[in-house]
């Protein structure tokens, strides 16, 4: 068990070394693709978690979750070669293609894993594994956000090598765990299951009040801090501010650095308070950071917002992952589930890129900025509205909870 936890966070550790990442769209921008260019390819990232969703799901009729998380890692190196190949628009375009489809097929992967290796079903060391092994993502996303911008400085294409680097590791590390005995006498089971189950799962989960909360919550929560982290700071910083590639990297690394004290303090705001207090507080510091973006262009004020965003979003993976009652559920359905949260991230940030791609070269980056931080907070406010208007919560499928419901009204 030790073994196979330790190969995790090795796993984690090495899947999160993205040496490009923070300098994607200046790679992109000073080698002369134009805004609306750059935004469409970053979409495409999250256009194609849409499309390959389910992906993961359907493959675990066909191998194990440590081959489906190696496989994703293979396809994200390959998406990373075509980046370097030269500036053709497809090319980058296909690059962008593959990249999406091996991180959708690695996301909520690891997590599923994770509950696979801890045969007791343990949700307090799940949850402590969990919050833990996403502060050492942190740590590495900071470390590699930080050399890369440096490196990059010297050679624009190293950083790519050194992410696919990253991954080969990543691959290494996955391929030694090995999934318990009881586990692997399972594994017949889950081989049985068909297209059409995982089909009706996805169906079913959506009939979830709960579920349903927290999959539109880590879609939004994640969306409009990410496509602004991605597609726009960049733009604020280098352009805008006009600050160095040396300062740009602290600065974009200062997102991952408040991200990690996030995920380091949240699981105990969650024991000291209700769970409502903490998605208000995210939320909030979302709003407000998104805000300062298109008021005020000062680099003392960049550094705030950018702390803001990464406190933000930064809990909000450990926290939706405990509030989902996942122990109980096989494999491909928590794979099912997990990509279900993915997918829909995955289009409400595609949406905000083009979106905002489009209407930057018709209103301004300040206006886009505010108008982005109206439509999170509209869009936040009907989900805990409507969160409210419930009758009667219930982790039961939908028929069960129309059952509840009518006990209640009738006073049983």
């Amino acid at each position: 068990m030790k073994r196979n936890i330790y190969f995790f966070y090795m796993y984690r550790l090495s899947s999160r070394l993205y040496f490009h990442l923070a300098v994607l769209f200046v790679y992109f921008y000073i080698n002369h693709i134009e805004i609306m260019r750059i935004e469409l390819l970053l979409a495409v990232y999250g256009v194609m978690l849409i499309v390959s969703s389910k992906w993961n799901a359907r493959l675990t009729t066909f191998m194990s979750e440590i081959h489906i998380i190696a496989l994703g890692e293979l396809t994200k190196a390959v998406g990373l070669l075509f980046l370097t190949m030269n500036f053709n628009f497809w090319l980058l375009f296909i690059g962008q293609v593959l990249s999406g489809i091996g991180y959708s097929l690695t996301a909520g992967t690891d997590s599923s894993l994770l509950r696979t290796l801890l045969s007791e079903n343990d949700p307090v060391k799940y949850k402590k594994i969990e919050s833990s092994s996403n502060s050492i993502m942190f740590i590495a996303f900071l470390f590699a956000g930080i050399t890369g911008s440096i490196l990059f400085m010297f050679n624009e294409k190293s950083v790519f090598y050194l992410s696919m680097t990253a991954n080969l590791l990543a691959i290494i590390s996955i391929l030694n765990i090995r999934i318990p005995c009881e586990k692997e006498s399972d594994k017949s089971n889950k081989q049985t299951v068909s297209e059409n189950e995982v089909e009706n799962y996805h169906s079913i989960s959506n009939n979830y009040s709960i579920e349903r909360f927290w999959i539109i919550y880590y879609a939004l929560s994640r969306a409009f801090p990410l496509a602004i982290f991605v597609g726009f700071l960049p733009y604020f910083l280098f352009v805008n501010i006009d600050i160095s590639l040396y300062f740009f990297g602290l600065i974009i690394s200062l997102f991952t650095f408040s991200g990690f004290l996030a995920a380091r303090i949240l699981p105990t705001l969650i024991n000291k308070f209700d769970f409502k207090v903490v998605t208000i507080i995210t939320m909030s510091l979302s709003i407000i950071s998104i805000l300062l973006l298109g008021l005020i262009e000062n680099v003392y004020i960049s550094i705030i917002v950018v702390s803001l965003l990464g406190l933000s979003s930064g809990g909000i993976r450990p926290l939706v992952m405990t509030q989902l009652k996942t122990e109980k559920l096989k494999a491909h359905e928590r794979i099912s589930l997990f990509s279900s949260m993915e997918k829909l991230y995955g289009f409400c940030n595609a949406f905000l890129l083009m979106a905002g791609g489009i209407l930057f070269n018709l209103i301004g980056f300040d206006y886009l900025m505010i108008l982005f931080s109206f439509l999170y907070t509209i869009f936040m406010l009907i989900l805990i509205g409507r969160k409210r208007r419930k009758r009667q919560k219930c982790t039961y499928p939908y028929y069960k909870c129309r059952e509840a419901n009518d006990q209640h009204r009738n006073g049983n």
